[in-house]
């Protein structure tokens, strides 16, 4: 069952209001270049009761599902500011919400953007904000893999979007 942008804009605004009850952890961290700077994460919590319609289904992964007219939608949780994007995939690549304050229990609308895969990944590598970040959409916070003795490691991906 499809649905309309009118049921995927009712949904979009319960999620946002299910996760602006999530408590707010305010985090001091490195945006690169030597400069530190404050996130406002909403976090989910690590145990149920987790919010109107999200449930656990993996390691630091949840799920949003709701039900219109009897049928059971889910959609994995960071997704749900996207339902209304009509780009589903990039250049053919499929895409994935990707964490730009590389927190995967925030649910801030505002640290969430819709990119490849390759891209998303590439982020645990960024020197960050102040340290030159390259992304179209610009990383919040430095990559946790980047520095001395962690570049020397590739992602696990093909890397095609990638240049040397």
């Amino acid at each position: 069952m499809t649905l309309t942008q009118a049921q995927l804009t009712i949904i979009i605004d319960e999620w946002e209001g299910t996760v602006a009850n999530f408590p707010m952890i305010v985090y001091q961290v490195p945006l690169g270049g030597g400069a530190m700077g404050a996130l406002h994460c909403r976090e989910i919590s690590l145990a149920a009761p987790y919010g109107a319609g999200f449930s656990k289904n993996g390691h630091c992964r949840w799920q949003y599902k709701r039900s219109i007219n009897g049928v059971v939608h889910r959609w994995g949780s960071h997704t749900i500011p996207f339902l209304l994007d009509p780009d589903r995939d990039i250049n053919g690549y499929n895409c994935t919400a990707s964490h730009l304050c590389h927190n995967p229990r925030c649910h801030n609308p505002l640290h969430l953007c819709w990119e490849s895969l390759d891209d998303n990944k590439g982020r645990n590598w960024c020197p960050g904000p102040n340290g030159g970040c390259m992304h179209a959409v610009v990383c919040l916070r430095r990559g946790p893999l980047y520095g001395t003795g962690n570049t020397v490691v590739g992602p696990q991906q093909k890397g095609a979007l990638f240049i040397a």
